[in-house]
């Protein structure tokens, strides 16, 4: 007996980018953050988007320094946990922090920060 899948499962990888080549990977939502606020790709669709950043093409094993200098990281929205936030008047709640690149991110699509 084959067990059965409901269609609201939610699917791991659902997004899809596109890179210049016009190959395409399925990536995560934590991929997708770090690409959108890196600048390193733009949304084309609903669950679709385009890898605008650097292209390298490396043809000896020696190029591959240039990697090593390019900067690495990993852009996130919010630091990872919960944090506990206790008020003058007692009251406790719980809350995930905004990064300054998530906080970016959040004005420029409200439109109240130009891009």
């Amino acid at each position: 007996m084959r067990p059965r899948f409901s269609a609201s499962r939610t699917i791991s990888k659902k997004y899809l980018l596109t890179y210049p080549d016009r190959s395409k990977r399925h990536i995560n939502r934590e991929e997708r953050d770090s690409l959108l606020l890196s600048g390193c790709a733009k949304q084309t669709g609903s669950q679709k988007y385009l890898y605008i950043g650097a292209v390298h093409t490396l043809h000896t094993l020696a190029d591959l320094r240039v990697l090593s200098s390019a900067p690495q990281g990993e852009y996130r929205r919010f630091l990872q946990g919960q944090f506990t936030v206790v008020a003058p008047d007692g009251k406790r709640s719980s809350e995930r922090l905004e990064t300054p690149g998530g906080m970016t991110a959040r004005l420029i699509a409200k439109g109240l920060v130009a891009a």
